[in-house]
Formats: C-alpha cells, structure tokens, sequence
C-alpha cells in the first residue's frame, strides 16, 4: 500500500495501519485453523456444492444440457433457468462460470 498509493513515502499512519491489519488478519485466520482442527468450525462449502451436484443432475434428468453450447473443447454457454434471456460463460478446466451463484458461493450447478 505504502509504495503503491504513497510512492515509497514513509508515513507512520499508514505504517500503523498496516501492520494493524496485518496482525489482526493473521490472528483472525489462525483461529479459524485451530477450530477447523478441533471439529467447531462448520464447513459449509460441501454442502453447497452437494446441492449445486444435485441440481445439474435434475437438470440433465430434465434435458436441459441440450440447452448448451460448447463454444470450444473446454468452454460453453449456458442459460439461466431462472433469469430468462440470460446465458452465463462456463469454463469447465478452469472452473469457472460467471453466474452470480458462483461468484457469490462458490462451486454452482453449470460447472456442475
């Protein structure tokens, strides 16, 4: 930050809040790994993305992949099925889909 905004210019404000940040962020994150080691931390993410398998399947059950369109080997376009008009770009290699589910929660049904 210092170099960037400040051009290299000392200013102990902004080294004080730097290395505020730093520490707290640090500490924040540290506890967050020792309750993940101990069990009371609550992993959401594979619930999420249990739903978000369960969903692509009903939409393959419903036929919906016919809906795709592959725009190479590993990228393709795929519509909303709840924003009508709405087509979202799905990078499978990568893991990447630019609906809001994805960027919001992670893993969703059109990489799926």
């Amino acid at each position: 930050m210092k170099y960037h905004f400040l051009g290299g210019y000392a200013n102990s404000r902004v080294e004080d809040l730097i290395i505020l940040l730093h520490v707290n962020v640090t500490m924040f994150y540290d506890n967050l790994d020792e309750l993940a080691k101990i069990s009371r931390l609550k992993n959401m993410r594979g619930q999420r993305e249990d739903k978000s398998k369960l969903t692509a399947e009903n939409m393959l059950k419903a036929e919906l992949e016919q809906m795709v369109q592959w725009t190479s080997s590993t990228e393709c376009t795929v519509p909303s099925q709840t924003a009508f008009g709405t087509i979202y770009n799905v990078d499978i290699v990568n893991v990447v889909c630019n609906c809001p589910a994805a960027t919001t929660r992670g893993m969703c049904k059109h990489v799926h």
